[in-house]
């Protein structure tokens, strides 16, 4: 990615948090608060509905609870008499329950009894036939044996000759027997009209009294275009509704917050339904204006945002071209305008002087080139004179044959083999096998010199005779249990060399019984380059395996006077991983 298109993304990062996310979230927050208080206070006006609407139930009540317990009306029940004067005494009693307790309401008070009485506070007919819902309504208060029945009267209504609310109960003799039923009903007036009605509505608040079916008896409603509220989507969500599980619905495709509350005396409830959206119209239109601004201010920004950047990176480029062409061998310096940043114009002066300083080194290369070629000439007529060494011992090794110097002969092959792995300029690597061959010829030049004062064993373990190894990195050990071990004794000399592996380690022993050194003696052979004191060929090796095996390599020596030396070389096992390159 470019430094432009990074440029770029970062300042839409930067700059859409605080332009949309912000605004979003303290939307979010205020419409969440806004709710929560809203709910809050719908909650407290329908419980005060509530406590309305059962204060009427409780009047009705009352007055029902007057007349039941009423001896007088109940014996001039029982009597069955149908005199003109019977029936005002019994009229003139519910009239006066009715303006005691019903006096707030447009109400009408009914019994009717088993023996085809009735009586009633209205100037209406007794016919029960003008009044088709009172037959059913009294057949249900019949069925509830003395309990009230309390029915809402659905609010379309076709006349108005229909009551809104009433209630029927059955009434009682001494002995409990039925002899009539009660009827209370209120009829619509301003007290019924206003009492789903709360000061301080909120817009499109729209609120219904129901009855346990879903049927409206009491609506109400400031905004009446909206009906939002339908008896179906009551079906559909009873359940949910009666555990209040949701505040949030959607009701004929709109979006609407209900709360609902029950009326405890009763199996009906009262339902508040607000519009959700024009609860939050203004503060939805806040969060767009808000939004609409910063997206002008965000478009702004962005465009000041690309003129800086391709300011920046049009230096930028010119020097992604120059190195480009640099990488071709093209050492070109750049220019920049004046009016290029400072920072850039710095870079753009220390590129130049790398170009210069790479085209330098670049000449400087090529004439070394030319040099090492040279001296890669001298190298090979060099090899000439290890060749002519070669040839010249192997013909003094024919001529001893020839002369019967059979020990000679010995030396001179032996001598032959270790000039060989010496002086092979190219081989810095090879197989320990290779080694141990070399270390046994040079074994026996050291027996034609000293004698058969010394033995070597070789305990190899299986596998390890390809493990690949410096040239020469045993024989100065051993070289120095032959000349300090066994100069001063007169023991037979016991030389055991050994190689194993322990875990990802190799161990190679070189162990003699000679004389034995000091541990003052074994410090300064491990620090000394002096040959005089055994240190140069040992410091020597120590640093070679650290070289080829890396740090974690050491040579231990441990060592009593007068017992021997044992001396372990330990490296890790990279078998596989040395510079092939190096073999001859």
């Amino acid at each position: 990615m470019t430094i432009k298109n990074q440029f770029f993304i970062t300042i839409i990062l930067i700059t859409i948090i605080p332009f949309v996310i912000v605004p979003l979230l303290g939307y979010t927050y205020i419409r969440d608060n806004i709710k929560n208080q809203f709910i809050t206070q719908s909650k407290q006006e329908l419980d005060l509905i509530t406590k309305d609407i059962e204060s009427v139930l409780n009047d009705l009540i009352s007055a029902s609870n007057i007349i039941s317990l009423d001896k007088d009306i109940i014996e001039k029940l029982e009597s069955g008499e149908k005199s003109v004067w019977q029936k005002n005494e019994v009229t003139n009693k519910l009239s006066r329950v009715n303006a005691a307790y019903l006096y707030k309401y447009n109400a009408n008070i009914n019994i009717y009894t088993d023996k085809g009485n009735t009586y009633v506070t209205t100037a209406q007919s007794d016919d029960i036939q003008l009044h088709p819902y009172k037959g059913d309504w009294i057949k249900e208060t019949l069925k509830d044996k003395g309990y009230f029945n309390w029915k809402g009267f659905i609010d379309d209504k076709e006349t108005s000759l229909e009551p809104v609310i009433g209630m029927g109960r059955a009434l009682l003799d001494a002995s409990g027997r039925t002899i009539g039923v009660l009827t209370i009903e209120l009829f619509e007036d301003r007290y019924l009209k206003n009492l789903l009605f709360h000061s301080n509505e909120l817009l499109s608040t729209e609120r219904y009294l129901i009855d346990k079916y879903g049927n409206v008896i009491i609506a109400y409603s400031n905004n009446k275009e909206k009906i939002l509220y339908s008896k179906d989507w009551f079906a559909e969500n009873e359940d949910i509704i009666e555990d209040m599980q949701e505040l949030v619905y959607d009701i004929n495709g709109k979006k609407s917050i209900v709360i609902t509350e029950s009326i405890s005396k009763s199996n009906w409830r009262v339902i508040q339904i607000m519009s959700y959206d024009e609860l939050f119209s203004k503060l939805i239109h806040y969060r767009n204006f808000v939004i609409s601004i910063n997206l002008v201010f965000l478009g702004i920004i962005i465009i000041l945002d690309i003129y800086s950047a391709n300011k920046l990176t049009s230096s930028i480029t010119k020097l992604s071209r120059g190195m480009a062409a640099v990488k071709q061998g093209k050492f070109i310096t750049v220019d920049l305008p004046k009016k290029a940043n400072k920072e850039i114009r710095l870079l753009a002066q220390d590129f130049n002087t790398m170009s210069h300083d790479l085209e330098a080194l670049f000449n400087e290369n090529r004439i070394i080139t030319k040099e090492k070629e040279k001296s890669k000439l001298q190298a090979l007529q060099a090899q000439i004179q290890p060749h002519f060494l070669f040839n010249t011992l192997n013909g003094i090794k024919w001529l001893s044959r020839l002369e019967g110097a059979p020990t000679a002969e010995k030396m001179i092959t032996s001598l032959g083999h270790i000039l060989e792995y010496s002086l092979c300029k190219n081989r810095e690597i090879i197989t320990l096998q290779e080694e141990i061959t070399c270390l046994e010829h040079y074994v026996e030049l050291q027996k034609m010199r000293y004698g058969n004062i010394f033995e070597v064993h070789f305990e190899i373990e299986e596998g390890l005779r390809s493990l690949e190894v410096p040239v020469l990195f045993l024989q100065p050990l051993v070289e120095n249990s032959i000349i300090h071990g066994f100069q001063d004794t007169e023991a037979q000399g016991y030389i055991r060399i050994k190689a194993y592996k322990k875990g990802h380690f190799i161990h190679i022993e070189i162990e003699d019984n000679g004389c034995g050194m000091s541990q003052e003696r074994i410090n300064k052979v491990l620090e000394s380059s002096n040959k005089k004191d055994g240190g140069i060929g040992v410091l020597n090796v120590k640093e070679r395996i650290q070289l080829y095996y890396g740090k974690e390599s050491d040579l231990h020596i441990k060592s009593r006077e007068g017992e021997g030396t044992s001396m372990t070389l330990i490296f890790l096992d990279k078998r596989g991983k040395l510079d092939e390159t190096n073999r001859c």
